[in-house]
């Protein structure tokens, strides 16, 4: 793993948006 400041951290960070959205439209499609 490389420690590189803020470029590790972005893509983490906007995948987990990317999953919680994807979470948050199947849940909203089971309802």
């Amino acid at each position: 793993m490389h420690n590189d400041g803020n470029r590790p951290f972005r893509p983490i960070k906007a995948h987990s948006l990317s999953t919680s959205s994807h979470l948050i439209n199947r849940y909203i499609h089971l309802c």
